[in-house]
């Protein structure tokens, strides 16, 4: 696995993360909507809930170190590398940015390494260890 493959799992880990992050909600409003209550045939129906993932303090840490080796790229490349991470098909890219796979694909490729050549020196043992 080389870097890239690396660098690649560590920012889908950091995708993973973000996603588990409560909402940002504006204080002081409040729904007035009851709470919907089921009754038991309702709730054999249903699909059986998800075990979500919970972000623990040191996974937020590891995530806004991944998140600075962002910070060189511009921001076409940190939208489409943050896209990837987070496991957008590519014809849905080549949508959004109205340009070919191949040639998005190619820019994604140099972003990553753009992004890996400016990981800090002390940084590149955090790159080598599994997070999964």
């Amino acid at each position: 696995m080389n870097n890239t493959d690396k660098l690649q799992k560590k920012l889908a880990f950091a995708a993973k993360v973000m996603r588990c992050l409560p909402e940002v909600a504006s204080k002081g409003y409040i729904s007035v909507w009851p709470d919907i209550i089921y009754s038991p045939e309702e709730l054999l129906e249903q699909a059986p809930a998800l075990k979500k993932f919970k972000a623990t303090g040191q996974d937020i840490a590891k995530m806004d170190k991944i998140l600075e080796w962002l910070r060189p790229l511009d921001s076409f490349e940190t939208k489409l590398v943050w896209k990837r991470a987070n496991s957008v098909p590519w014809k849905v890219i080549s949508r959004d940015f109205h340009s070919d796979r191949t040639t998005l694909w190619r820019k994604y490729q140099c972003a990553l390494v753009k992004a890996l050549s400016h990981v800090p020196s002390q940084d590149r043992d955090f790159l080598e260890e599994d997070d999964d």
